[in-house]
């Protein structure tokens, strides 16, 4: 989401290649990770969030808000597909990202897969209809 955000832009010796983002797919992944259905989780210690983090959020909020896109979502923001399981807390932030999204005209689609399995796109019945909405989005998002 961070097309055009000075602060993420890098010098790793790629400066001849946009660093831009053309298309996101997001299967079942936290946009705001400080919204309450992802902040208030009670995590063990060793949990791989903490460890991605470099620690909870009282040690760590910057990082924690850094790593959120909702954050980050702007007018240049990349068409985005959002594919959700039945887990409420893995689309916290979700519908006040796509508010915004909408408001800047950034082209969206969000599917739900009315299920409580965390990895459903690996598993049949999933995984064909996971492939069907991601193969139709990109057709969309790259054909323009």
């Amino acid at each position: 989401m961070t097309n055009g955000v000075e602060q993420f832009e890098g010098a790793q010796g790629n400066n001849d290649y946009s660093s831009d983002i053309q298309a996101v797919i997001d299967i079942d992944g936290v946009v705001d990770f400080l919204a309450p259905a992802s902040l208030l989780i009670k995590r063990k210690p060793n949990t791989y969030d903490l460890k991605w983090f470099g620690g909870s959020f009282e040690e760590m909020p910057k990082t924690w808000m850094d790593a959120s896109p909702a954050f980050w979502a702007n007018e240049k923001s990349p068409p985005i597909m959002f594919i959700n399981s039945g887990y409420p807390r893995f689309h916290a932030g979700q519908s006040e990202m796509l508010e915004g999204l909408n408001r800047w005209g950034v082209y969206n689609e969000v599917h739900v897969v009315d299920v409580k399995v965390h990895p459903f796109w690996l598993f049949d019945p999933w995984f064909s209809p996971t492939v069907e909405y991601i193969t139709d989005f990109l057709r969309k998002t790259f054909s323009k």
